[in-house]
């Protein structure tokens, strides 16, 4: 008896939970059941069941997505049709936010040398476009160049437009603060952003040339210390011993 009533409940829950989603037009069963199951009335084996014969009656539609199969969301909680039409989905993924600042010239070569990887490594983990404008114009390493910081937001899975707004809105700062990093370290040590002339500099080529010529000096003096001491028959000089071949 307590199993018949369990079943109209998990369904019924079901519906309220799909007709709650109003921004976007599919849900993954996980999330669902997460959102089902949080208050103990329903457990998961009992949300399977009826989300199963949901599927089976055509209450509930569902279609694959990257692999996996999502449930579709509809407005009025039955599962029959998308809560966003297309038309108004592909005009939500066209939305953008930006951010435009100034940038010295040596920021923008620390962060285009070696294949761009500063940039990319940036570009990667906010999730934001950098396009650099105006370096024709830039002379010296503190002329500036226009920066823009470009993250293309859409329609995400169970997330709504707003909070894809704040997710875009997170990524473009946080973006901001690493390229702001850069030119705070830029303004504090200017000359780790000079690129380096093929040899360093005559300060560092003249150290390197005292160490070689001090490690060749000692190099000779333990040369002729080794000759004079054979030259005397003394017993100092190690003498190679003759390896003898083993037959077995």
């Amino acid at each position: 008896f307590f199993l018949e009533l369990v079943g109209p409940m998990a369904e019924q829950r079901i519906k309220e939970e799909l007709g709650k989603l109003t921004t976007v037009d599919h849900i993954r069963p996980n999330k669902l059941r997460k959102l089902i199951c949080k208050d103990g009335g329903v457990n998961w084996t009992e949300f399977q069941a009826s989300l199963d014969d949901m599927i089976e009656r055509n209450e509930v539609q569902t279609r694959k997505q990257n692999g996996e199969m999502v449930i579709l969301v509809s407005k009025n909680g039955d599962g029959a049709s998308p809560g966003m039409n297309d038309d108004s989905k592909k005009e939500f993924r066209k939305q953008r936010k930006e951010i435009t600042m100034e940038i010295p010239l040596a920021v923008v070569h620390h962060l285009t040398r070696k294949g761009r990887r500063k940039q990319k490594n940036i570009e990667q983990t906010c999730k934001s476009k950098l396009l650099l404008s105006g370096m024709d114009d830039a002379k010296s390493p503190k002329d500036n160049v226009t920066l823009q910081i470009i993250n293309e937001y859409g329609a995400e899975d169970e997330l709504t437009e707003e909070e894809s707004k704040q997710k875009a809105t997170k990524q473009l700062k946080a973006a901001k603060v690493l390229v702001g990093n850069m030119i705070s370290s830029f303004r504090e040590h200017p000359d780790r952003f000079t690129a380096k002339m093929a040899g360093g500099t005559l300060a560092e080529q003249e150290k390197a040339k005292k160490i070689r010529e001090r490690g060749a000096k000692l190099r000779a003096e333990k040369h002729h210390q080794k000759r004079g001491v054979a030259a005397h028959g003394g017993d100092d000089v190690p003498t190679k011993k003759k390896k003898r071949r083993k037959f077995f």
